[in-house]
C-alpha cells in the first residue's frame, strides 16, 4: 500500500510529476499518483479509497483547478473521515476553503507560471513578416494587460489578414519571459476553417467543443453535456475560472457552415 497519496487535478500533472520524483527521493515507500498507479481497466473510485486508506500522508496540491475539482474535494473528506494526515502543498495564488485554517508548504514563489498552451489549431500565415498591422499588434498587447478588457473582435472583409495579424500576435507571446506569455495561465486558439478560408465549408463546431471541453475541464473526469447550450455554458464557465486567452478564428463558416439554416 502506498506510503504518499497526492490529490490533484490533472491540469497540474506537469508539476504533480516533479513534486512526485522530490518525494520519492526523500520518502521510503509507494507513492499513489492516479496518473501512474491505476491499472488499465480498474474502477477509479475503489482504487482511489484504497490508496486514501493506506496511505500515512496525504497530500492536496493547492491550484485553482484543484480547488474547483469535486474529485479532489472528494478525496480530501475521505481522507479526513479517516483521520489521516491533510497537507496543502500549494502551488498558485488562490482560495482554499477545502484547507482554510490549515498550514501548508508555499510553493509559489519559487514557481514560474504553468502555462498550458494549446496552439494545435493556430492557423497557418503565408506571411514570414507583418507589415502594416503596427497599430492593431500594439492594441492587442494593451488589450491583454488590461484588467478591464474581457473581449476583442476583429470584423474585416476577407483576405484583410485577420489570420495573420492573430498568428503572430500569438507566436509573439510566446516569447513573452515577464512573465511568460503574459501572465496567462492557459492559451486555447481555434481555427473554425475546415479546409482553408472558404465560408462554404462545413464548421468544425463539435470538435472545438471536444477539443475545448478537455483542455479547460478541471480533472478531466466528467462527460461533456450533450446538449449544445450547455456545452456552450459550462464551458464559459470553465473558461472564466482561469487567466485565460481564448482565440476564435474564422467564425463565418460557424455562422453559415453548409447544411446549417440557423
Amino acid at each position: 500500500m502506498p506510503d504518499v497519496f497526492l490529490s490533484h487535478s490533472t491540469a497540474d500533472d506537469l508539476f504533480v510529476t516533479e513534486f512526485e520524483s522530490l518525494v520519492r527521493s526523500l520518502v521510503e515507500g509507494q507513492v499513489f499518483n492516479d496518473g501512474r498507479s491505476i491499472p488499465a481497466g480498474a474502477e477509479f473510485w475503489p482504487e482511489i479509497e484504497r490508496g486514501i486508506r493506506g496511505c500515512s500522508r496525504f497530500y492536496v496540491i493547492v491550484s485553482h483547478l484543484s480547488m474547483q475539482s469535486k474529485w479532489v474535494a472528494e478525496e480530501i473528506q475521505l481522507a479526513r473521515s479517516l483521520s489521516k494526515r491533510v497537507i496543502g502543498v500549494r502551488i498558485e495564488d488562490c482560495e482554499a476553503p477545502l484547507l482554510s485554517g490549515y498550514d501548508m508548504i508555499n510553493l509559489t514563489p519559487t514557481l514560474r507560471p504553468v502555462v498550458r498552451p494549446n496552439l494545435q489549431h493556430l492557423p497557418a500565415t503565408y506571411t514570414g513578416k507583418l507589415y502594416g498591422r503596427e497599430t492593431e499588434s500594439a492594441q492587442l498587447a494593451r488589450d491583454l494587460d488590461d484588467p478591464e478588457v474581457r473581449l476583442v473582435a476583429f470584423d474585416a472583409m476577407g483576405g484583410t489578414g485577420k489570420t495573420a495579424l492573430i498568428h503572430h500576435f500569438v507566436q509573439s507571446l510566446k516569447d513573452r519571459e515577464k512573465p511568460p506569455w503574459g501572465g496567462l495561465s492557459s492559451v486555447f486558439v481555434w481555427s473554425f476553417y475546415s479546409h482553408g478560408s472558404s465560408e462554404d465549408k462545413q464548421s468544425h463546431a463539435d470538435l472545438f467543443f471536444r477539443a475545448a471541453w478537455d483542455h479547460f475541464h478541471p480533472d478531466g473526469r466528467s462527460a461533456m453535456p450533450d446538449i449544445p447550450r450547455e456545452q456552450g455554458a459550462q464551458l464559459a464557465d470553465l473558461v472564466a475560472k482561469q487567466p485565460t486567452l481564448l482565440i476564435l478564428d474564422g467564425l463565418e463558416p460557424l455562422q453559415y457552415a453548409a447544411g446549417k439554416s440557423d
